[in-house]
């Protein structure tokens, strides 16, 4: 395998999101043919790291500062920079020699590592977990730059991977290239069960693992709290956010858990997984591409899925495309969603659905099966073991 070095702003870690996706693509990779370099917009906890793997900090980003009034304009700053930094990478790493480089498309550091990619002629591989757009706070005026450099980027790694046949098809038509679907998987320490788990269909239990701070998919968990049955509730597996008092005893929030912890929890309580999509208009685009890395957990657990989103969101599209394998609700109607929540109080239609849902999850998100993309994209591409040292910059 090529001597790998990972540039960029999502940490290296079994934590959740594109993070997770890093970690689960690297868990097998050769230690000591492995760098990690993570910046100071977010870096990982040591307990969650992959074992053996070098570890360093590029130190460039004041993280609070992207979490201010000016996070715009320091955005624009940094942008500004990722020349500066890419030279800086260089002394970072000492005497690791890559033969290809990694980024996600997410912050400012795949700027840094696409230049340093092609300033020591290297392999580029660019990672796609999220939309690019969503993930880079610059001012208005700067996002024209920003797209084009974007584009240049995209049009001129070694290789793009995608999470979505969605995300592939709407960059192609953007950006006239065509990356390789590279989906969320299940990591090697999913548990694995023979069986849905049966249960009664009193006093229901409905389970949302993920983040709410995009306001789309906070509105969406907070109504489907608020039509849920007498007697049932709605757990919410993300840090606490304020709620209508009206919802205080249908909602309990739990800590975030690693995926694997995060799988026995819902096995051991859930009768349904919640998969919302976000009707906000403007963030429709993201939405249309954005395979959401939960559905590789959600169906390992043998309870059913409830998707509701928009009729071209992502995870409506992959229910359509999966029959049997999730309850999907393709309207933004409460009436339509208090539809679905009665057909899933009939304890046969859970079960069948979570029987769909395991066939899927166990051959889609299969960890082997991605790593094979992934590995096969390097190895077609890298310069090899026999790079010579003086050509690095």
């Amino acid at each position: 395998m090529p001597r790998l070095l990972y540039l960029g702003d999502v940490p290296v870690d079994e934590s959740f999101a594109g993070s997770t996706l890093l970690y689960r693509l690297f868990q097998s990779y050769p230690v000591d043919r492995l760098l990690v370099v993570e910046t100071d917009m977010q870096s990982s906890p040591n307990g969650r790291r992959l074992d053996g793997v070098q570890y360093l900090r590029l130190r460039f980003v004041r993280e609070r500062l992207l979490r201010s009034r000016i996070r715009n304009v320091y955005g624009s700053a940094l942008a500004l920079t990722t020349g500066l930094q890419a030279r800086k990478v260089r002394r970072l790493i000492g005497s690791f020699m890559p033969d290809a480089v990694v980024s996600v498309s997410h912050g400012f550091t795949w700027m840094t590592a696409f230049r340093f990619a092609k300033a020591n002629d290297l392999p580029f591989h660019l990672i796609l977990h999220d939309d690019w757009r969503h993930a880079m706070p610059v001012p208005r005026w700067m996002q024209p730059a920003i797209r084009r450099r974007f584009a240049t980027a995209y049009r001129g790694a070694t290789e793009c991977y995608c999470i979505s046949r969605y995300m592939v098809e709407e960059y192609a038509r953007e950006f006239g290239r065509k990356g390789v679907v590279l989906s969320p998987s299940r990591g090697d320490d999913c548990p694995r069960y023979e069986a849905p788990r049966r249960s009664s269909s009193v006093g229901m239990t409905y389970a949302y693992a993920g983040s709410l701070h995009n306001d789309g998919y906070r509105d969406l968990v907070l109504r489907l709290a608020s039509i849920l049955p007498a007697g049932s509730r709605l757990l919410v597996y993300s840090p606490e956010v304020t709620v209508p008092p009206d919802l205080n005893e249908r909602i309990e929030f739990r800590k975030p858990l690693p995926p694997s912890e995060l799988i026995h929890a819902l096995r051991s309580e859930a009768d349904v997984l919640f998969c919302p999509s976000s009707f906000l208009s403007e963030e429709r685009l993201a939405m249309r591409m954005n395979l959401p890395s939960k559905l590789a957990e959600y169906t390992a657990v043998g309870v059913p899925i409830l998707i509701w989103g928009p009729d071209d969101s992502s995870p409506v599209k992959w229910g359509r495309e999966h029959p049997g394998a999730a309850c999907v609700v393709d309207r933004n109607s409460d009436a339509a969603l208090r539809n679905a929540v009665d057909r899933l109080e009939d304890a046969e239609v859970r079960f069948q659905l979570a029987v769909g849902a395991m066939k899927v999850g166990d051959g889609f998100f299969s960890a082997a099966s991605v790593r094979a993309v992934f590995h096969q994209g390097l190895l077609a591409t890298s310069h090899g073991a026999e790079r010579p040292a003086a050509s690095l910059l």
